[in-house]
């Protein structure tokens, strides 16, 4: 009985492991090639021996945002983000409502970047990825850009007398 049980379980393991391959990550060729099928220009981003980046100008209402798309190094993820300008002006109350926000957005995150500027995005599991999973994508991030953007958009500049 347990030799029966064992050729099973291998031969479920056999049947199983092809159907991983079903999910097969993406590469950026095939991000960019999507991103076009979806009616966008995608323009380049990353300088000679950098990862490759991509930025298209997405809209939605009276919002156009620019939004860049990069596969990680382990091809494990699809990154889609985008610039806030400078992080310099959140401090404190802001910062922290900020960081609230982020429950309703998610899986939408917002973070600062090494150099201070601020970031929205967020990270697609690059597994089965179709035009139609990226085009929802693009439309959350820029609702969420236009959502929140009374917590991190820079204070009007003083009028001069």
């Amino acid at each position: 009985m347990k030799t029966i049980f064992r050729v099973f379980l291998l031969f479920v393991a056999f049947l199983a492991a092809p159907l991983s391959a079903a999910a097969d990550p993406v590469d950026f060729p095939r991000v960019i090639q999507m991103l076009e099928e979806l009616g966008y220009t995608p323009k380049q981003l990353n300088k000679e021996g950098e990862s490759p980046k991509s930025e298209i100008a997405a809209t939605s209402g009276s919002w156009s945002v620019h939004l860049s798309f990069e596969v990680s190094p382990s091809k494990r993820f699809i990154w889609v983000s985008a610039f806030l300008g400078d992080a310099g002006h959140i401090t404190g109350d802001k910062a922290l409502d900020i960081l609230k926000r982020e429950a309703s957005i998610q899986p939408t995150g917002f973070w600062i970047t090494r150099t201070g500027g601020l970031m929205i995005g967020m990270y697609v599991e690059n597994r089965d990825v179709t035009p139609d999973h990226l085009k929802f994508v693009i439309d959350k991030l820029v609702r969420d850009v236009e959502a929140t953007s009374g917590l991190w958009a820079p204070p009007p500049a003083a009028a001069t007398p």
